[in-house]
């Protein structure tokens, strides 16, 4: 079936079904739903989270999810480059990310942090798509003064 779309519609679905997946993962993340973060890895996919740890995605993940257990998250996903070829592709996605409260400092305090996603992918066999090798870089993080209730 997919042999008979035009290649240029080809190419859109592709690009969204791996938009899809990152919206999955950070709605993981924002839900500490640990099984759809992991969906969206391949089996054995390797990861390097600058400042976090390098090792496989489950090590990586069991580090992120600790260290995030007492904290209410939020991702906007942001600018994004996705270059498709057959069955594999490589993507970079920026994104905001902010973690209340901020780690190490008083209640008031939201951590804000500018992120780079750096990842390949493979089509998996149902049609959708998983990361193989992701490398996350922080361009920039702080602190702002929370407001309100």
């Amino acid at each position: 079936m997919a042999d008979a779309l035009d290649p240029r519609l080809r190419a859109l679905l592709d690009r969204e079904g791996i938009r899809e997946t990152m919206r999955r993962y950070v709605a993981g993340f924002e839900r500490k739903d640990r099984e759809l973060v992991m969906s969206c890895f391949a089996t054995g996919a390797k990861a390097d989270y600058e400042g976090i740890g390098r090792g496989t995605a489950e090590e990586v993940m069991r580090t992120l999810f600790g260290m995030a257990e007492s904290l209410q998250e939020n991702f906007v996903l942001g600018q994004e480059a996705i270059e498709v070829s057959g069955d594999g592709a490589r993507s970079e996605i920026r994104a905001i990310s902010t973690h209340f409260p901020h780690q190490g400092s008083d209640p008031d305090r939201i951590g804000a942090w500018c992120l780079r996603y750096q990842d390949q992918w493979q089509r998996a066999a149902g049609g959708g798509w998983v990361i193989t090798d992701r490398v996350v870089r922080v361009d920039w993080k702080g602190s702002l003064r929370r407001e309100g209730p």
